[in-house]
């Protein structure tokens, strides 16, 4: 029986080259989900294997995700993987309210002050979910701005109308028309 100590054994995944090894942290902190291709062959042996495409991080007042495992892994992995978490993923979160009293006290507000400021700069696609167009009305970049947040130029890259059974619909199992506005839920009326 031979006794190897822990410290002395080299992974093998860290003596890639760099190039290769981003490559491989890219797809491994990106959330991943399997396109909805229609296929008109028939499916079972020999059919195409499903083709992946990113999936953003929601974040809300129930969903507060943390990066990957890989990114606590060891000093090395997380200093190669956690600015490519924040660089390669999109981010939704729901738009803080301005008209209510404390506007930085918002899922938003409150994520976005946990990172720290390197954190926030990697961060390089955010979308902003709202219920109506009035939360529109304020510039989101100047209220940042105001509570000392700085992201890049152009990071909240868009902004979508969304109603929260919509936004929630797929963890519901329900049908994705469900809670659109102009429906009207026949148990409800």
């Amino acid at each position: 029986m031979s006794s190897v100590s822990s410290s002395s054994e080299k992974c093998r995944l860290l003596e890639l080259p760099t190039e290769l090894r981003e490559q491989i942290w890219i797809f491994t902190v990106t959330e991943w989900i399997p396109t909805k291709e229609e296929h008109n062959g028939p499916s079972g042996r020999g059919s195409q294997p499903p083709m992946l495409q990113r999936n953003p991080v929601r974040i809300d007042r129930f969903n507060k995700p943390l990066p990957p495992p890989i990114t606590r892994a060891s000093i090395l992995t997380r200093n190669e993987t956690l600015p490519l978490y924040y660089a390669y993923n999109t981010f939704e979160c729901w738009r803080p309210l301005f008209w209510v009293n404390n506007w930085s006290q918002s899922t938003f507000i409150d994520w976005l002050t946990s990172l720290t400021a390197e954190r926030c700069w990697w961060i390089e696609d955010i979308t902003l979910l709202y219920k109506h167009e009035a939360e529109l009305d304020h510039d989101i970049e100047e209220g940042l701005t105001d509570l000392g947040i700085e992201l890049q130029p152009g990071v909240i890259s868009s902004k979508r109308e969304l109603t929260e059974l919509e936004m929630g619909h797929l963890i519901m199992g329900l049908p994705k028309h469900f809670g659109k506005q102009g429906r009207r839920n026949r148990w409800l009326a």
